[in-house]
C-alpha cells in the first residue's frame, strides 16, 4: 500500500519533534540527577562505610545484609584498666545511635560519646555509678554483618572504633548536628 502524500508529510515533523524532545533538557534532568545521587552514595558508602538501606542511604539496599539495623555498638566505660559494659539508653539509640549506624564517621561517634557521656553523668547512681561518675572515658566499638560467601554465614566485623575523653573533649570544638 502507498503512503499518501498527507500521512508522509506527517512523519517529518514527529521526526524532528523527537530529534528535539531528545536534546531537551527536561529529558535528561530525571536521570542526571539520579546518576549523581548514586554517585555520592556510593562515594560514601566506599569512604565512610555509610550504611545502604536507611536514611537516605541509596540504591544499594538490596545487595547487602550490612545496614544501621544490623549494624550495633558495644559501649565501655573506661578507669585505668578496668571496663564496665555501658547500656545504650533508648532515646539516645534511636537519635544520635541511629545517626552513628548509619553513617559511622568519626563526628558523629563522637556526638554519641558526648550524649552518652552527659546522659552517664546525670543518671549515675548504684550499680552504674562506676560508668557514670568515676569513669573516665568511653571505649565504642561499631560492629557490622556480613556474607561470609566461602563458609555460608552471617559474620560480624569491626566497622570503627573510638576512645572517647571527656578530658580530651573541648566544648565547641565539637560539631553541629546533621539535620
Amino acid at each position: 500500500m502507498r503512503k499518501s502524500a498527507h500521512e508522509s508529510n506527517r512523519l517529518w515533523p514527529s521526526l524532528f519533534q523527537l530529534k528535539k524532545n531528545l536534546f531537551s533538557l527536561r529529558v535528561w534532568t530525571v536521570p542526571l540527577v539520579l546518576v549523581i545521587v548514586a554517585c555520592g552514595h556510593m562515594r560514601q558508602w566506599k569512604t565512610q562505610q555509610r550504611s545502604s538501606w536507611g536514611a537516605g542511604a541509596g540504591f544499594g539496599m538490596f545487595a547487602t545484609v550490612d545496614y544501621h539495623g544490623t549494624r550495633f555498638i558495644h559501649v565501655h566505660a573506661v578507669r585505668g584498666n578496668h571496663r564496665q559494659r555501658v547500656d545504650i539508653p533508648a532515646e539516645l539509640a534511636q537519635t544520635v545511635g541511629l545517626k552513628a549506624r548509619a553513617l559511622p564517621t568519626a563526628q558523629n561517634l563522637e556526638r554519641f560519646c558526648q550524649a552518652l557521656w552527659e546522659h552517664l553523668q546525670t543518671q549515675a547512681s548504684g550499680a552504674n555509678e562506676f560508668a557514670g561518675h568515676d569513669a573516665t572515658g568511653l571505649s565504642v566499638e561499631m560492629w557490622g554483618m556480613t556474607i561470609d560467601a566461602t563458609r555460608r554465614c552471617l559474620t560480624r566485623h569491626r566497622i570503627r572504633q573510638m576512645y572517647y575523653s571527656p578530658s580530651q573533649h573541648r566544648p565547641g570544638a565539637s560539631h553541629e548536628p546533621n539535620r
